[in-house]
């Protein structure tokens, strides 16, 4: 089913887990369905495998982050970049499922230092439960669950997405990441921009699955190639396949 060699299979009250490998070179995760909620090279546990997790770094070509927010852990895939590219960042990460994280840990070479800055449980909890008025250069949201019929679905964003917000620090950003066939996840994201923030968004179509929207309360592009080229020799990412997708959807920023 899963094109790889069986490794791990668990449940939790959200649903079965498994972990696969993939000709001994490719780890993947599944949330019981063939689709990968994320992958590693098993040789360089570090790098960003999927397309739309690299689309995702492309704030750091201009952000320099001190404070970095991650709601949906998966495999760990971008808590990882961050903490092997950008030691000197505090990362803090929002995982609803507590096995997940144990995943990450066990299968995906998450270091075991990030158990110290994992919160188990629902965004929502975590905004309520938040004790400091700390903000955040980047905060990425990448939740899903499998429903019964195999399908990603997002928690949404209606109800914390103005609390969201309030975590942005001056020159800051969110990058979203919304399954394509997912339209409650898309209506809410519209009817949250149609509330007059000051914000510019861009909207870039990874592939047929994945496309991402990325917030920004500053406008950012274009990019100059005195940007790409640290941005390239620090993340061996090239950005140039996504800059070029890159669709402006909204902009409520005075000029």
């Amino acid at each position: 089913m899963f094109g790889g060699e069986l490794i791990y299979s668990g449940e939790d009250e959200y649903g079965q887990i498994q972990v696969v490998d993939i000709k001994n070179s490719i780890r993947s995760l599944h949330f019981n369905t063939t689709t990968s909620q994320s992958a590693m090279l098993i040789e360089h546990p570090s790098i960003l495998l999927h397309r739309y997790t690299q689309a995702m770094t492309l704030p750091l070509l201009y952000i320099e982050p001190r404070r970095v927010l991650i709601a949906g852990l998966g495999g760990g895939s971008v808590a990882k970049f961050f903490f092997e590219n950008y030691k000197q960042v505090n990362v803090e990460i929002v995982e609803l499922r507590n096995l997940v994280a144990d995943i990450a840990i066990k299968y995906f070479c998450l270091p075991h230092k990030a158990t110290n800055c994992i919160y188990n449980g629902h965004i929502n909890d975590w905004l309520i439960h938040k004790h400091t008025d700390t903000l955040y250069d980047l905060i990425f949201i990448d939740m899903f669950l499998t429903n019964e019929h195999g399908l990603d679905v997002s928690p949404g964003l209606a109800n914390c997405f103005e609390q969201l917000l309030q975590l942005m620090s001056s020159r800051s950003c969110i990058v979203i990441n919304v399954i394509t066939h997912n339209e409650k996840q898309k209506q809410d994201l519209q009817a949250c921009l149609k509330r007059g923030h000051a914000l510019i968004a861009h909207r870039i179509c990874v592939n047929e699955k994945n496309s991402l929207i990325i917030l920004s309360n500053y406008n950012w592009y274009p990019v100059s190639l005195a940007h790409i080229t640290p941005y390239q020799a620090r993340t061996h990412i090239d950005p140039a396949p996504y800059l070029h997708k890159l669709e402006l959807i909204y902009s409520g920023l005075r000029s």
